[in-house]
C-alpha cells in the first residue's frame, strides 16, 4: 500500500507542477510580447 500511494502522490505532484510550469510559461509569453 505504501508503494502504492506514493505513486498516486508522485503523480499527482507530477500533474499540479506540470499545469504550473504550463501556466508559467503563459505568463512569461504574455509579458514577453
Amino acid at each position: 500500500m505504501m508503494m502504492k500511494n506514493g505513486s498516486m502522490v508522485e503523480t499527482a505532484r507530477c500533474a499540479v507542477f506540470s499545469r504550473i510550469s504550463e501556466t508559467a510559461q503563459r505568463a512569461v509569453s504574455t509579458m514577453t510580447y
